[in-house]
């Protein structure tokens, strides 16, 4: 998917011994599974690896400091096995937490978290307990909480605030002030 024209920028603020020695770290410590109830159990722990909780390079179609309309697609795919998997593409910049939830009227519930790399994420896959997704009609949303609970890098790009985000996936939170950004609609297995 084509995004901003903006040529790409990079920041560099960790040493490559640190951005090594803290993977590792969250790669032992990610190794749990994600969060779901009894009707669903994404079966794997998303392909995109989380960043590391010190600044990192960081690579984006965005300007540090410019306001930016936050864009965000989503593809879904079932799998020969009626497996569910999302591939969201956004704007925002790498590193960024995304959260997906899947819940039906029928009691499934599900939710993955990924971090956007090369403007991607993956979540899933998504099953009834290693089955198939029951047919029907999904409350699908993909979110990124505020902007206070992102690294430093992502909030360089967003406003320690999230005030550089705009547009209508762009919501101010109630409580904190701070913005985060939430895509909410149908989608529809089968």
């Amino acid at each position: 998917m084509p995004f901003s024209s903006l040529r790409r920028s990079r920041v560099f603020t960790a040493s490559a011994a640190t951005v090594v020695a803290a993977s590792l770290l969250i790669l032992v410590g990610c190794a749990g599974q994600p969060d779901t109830d009894s009707h669903s159990a994404p079966e794997s722990t998303p392909t995109t690896t989380a960043p590391d909780p010190t600044p990192v390079p960081i690579e984006t179609d965005l300007p540090t400091g410019l306001p930016f309309e936050v864009t965000i697609t989503f593809e879904p795919t079932v799998t020969s096995s009626g497996q569910l998997t999302i591939t969201a593409t956004s704007n925002l910049p790498d590193g960024a937490e995304l959260m997906t939830s899947l819940y039906s009227d029928a009691g499934y519930h599900g939710q993955v978290k990924a971090f956007l790399s090369d403007g991607a994420a993956v979540f899933g896959p998504f099953s009834d307990q290693g089955s198939a997704m029951p047919v029907g009609n999904y409350d699908f949303s993909i979110s990124m909480s505020t902007a206070s609970l992102q690294s430093a890098a992502v909030r360089e790009y967003i406003g320690e605030e999230g005030e550089l985000m705009t547009g209508p996936l762009v919501v101010a939170s109630d409580e904190s002030g701070s913005s985060y950004v939430s895509l909410d609609t149908i989608l529809t297995v089968g």
